[in-house]
């Protein structure tokens, strides 16, 4: 005889597209998931049966129901879904929410042919969950906040940079500018008078009493020409050694030598402040002065009395020691 057996198969679901995220979802994103369905142990796809999704929230105390999705597998053994993230709201049921964002998607197979069933009905409880991630927007703006720091940063040692140089190119001008005008002072004197001596001595002394402001006060045992390497120091880039040494040669002919001044030296010492005068206008007519600041302080201590000598009148002086002195205390 022949009789009918009913057989059911246990099957398999295996999650395809997961659906947790490490991040969290956001209000409005798309969670999307994908299962397949297997025959148990024999890996064949089971087409045309009813999947059904579980759709829950954690309401405080426990797990809600919000809806169940039922799909019907394609001949990939395949059904997925799709559903927006809403977070702590529950649509269509405002009573209802979800505290901290928790939700979860339950699967449960079930044979299309209630009457005649040939599978075992199956549950996959262990789904991802669904969690609440930090909104976009304060990540946007954290990020937006380290980017105005650092560019705030930028700008600002920018803007120091630029000073500091702004105010190290003042302090050079500001130099030559006094230089300038001490020179052009003794140019003045040379044209408007015949008393060569006291231009010249006037213009050096002049020049001693800024250097000494600037921390390169002349000793009373330095040469002239030890002096000279100061101004040297200063105006280099702007005046050339050689016109600085025609000064001093100036300076000490009109102190040292014995011969008579005439109007051949009064030329001479006018033409070489006027060339010095011009390379200085000239330089302060440049954007900047590219050159190094001066070391003056550096190289000059205490005064140290030393020697006597013999002034252009031929009198004997000590230095340091001098009748015609300023009530400031400035010697030559």
């Amino acid at each position: 005889m022949d009789v009918e057996v009913l057989v059911r198969s246990k099957v398999d679901i295996l999650l395809k597209e997961h659906w947790a995220s490490p991040t969290g979802y956001l209000e409005g994103d798309i969670i999307e998931g994908e299962v397949a369905i297997l025959r148990d142990r024999l890996d064949l796809t089971v087409e045309g049966q009813r999947v059904e999704f579980h759709r829950q929230f954690w309401n405080g105390s426990g797990w809600q129901t919000e809806r169940v999705e039922i799909l019907i597998t394609n001949e990939r053994g395949s059904a997925n879904f799709s559903f927006p993230y809403t977070g702590e709201e529950i649509p269509g049921h405002p009573e209802w929410s979800a505290p901290d964002g928790r939700w979860r998607v339950l699967v449960h197979f079930e044979s299309a042919d209630e009457n005649q069933p040939y599978f075992v009905e199956q549950w996959l409880n262990s789904t991802p969950s669904i969690s609440q991630g930090n909104p976009e927007i304060d990540a946007k703006a954290s990020f937006l906040t380290t980017q105005v720091i650092v560019i705030s940063g930028i700008a600002l040692s920018a803007m120091v940079l630029v000073g500091t140089i702004m105010y190290n190119n003042y302090r050079e001008r500001r130099k030559v500018e006094v230089l300038r005008g001490i020179l052009t002072d003794a140019l003045m004197s040379l044209k408007a008078s015949n008393n060569y001596i006291e231009a010249i001595f006037s213009c050096y002394k002049d020049l001693i009493k800024y250097f000494r402001m600037r921390g390169a006060m002349k000793k009373v045992f330095e040469t002239t020409r030890e002096f000279e390497d100061v101004i040297n120091k200063m105006l280099g880039g702007i005046v050339p050694p050689e016109e600085i040494d025609g000064f001093f040669t100036i300076f000490e002919e009109a102190r040292y030598s014995d011969h008579d001044i005439g109007s051949e030296e009064r030329d001479r010492a006018i033409q070489i402040f006027q060339s010095m005068i011009g390379r200085m206008n000239r330089a302060l007519g440049e954007s900047m002065l590219s050159r190094t600041s001066s070391t003056e302080s550096s190289l000059y201590g205490p005064s140290v009395k030393a020697g006597q000598f013999v002034d252009a009148e031929g009198q004997v002086r000590f230095a340091g020691v001098d009748d015609s002195v300023d009530k400031d205390g400035f010697k030559i």
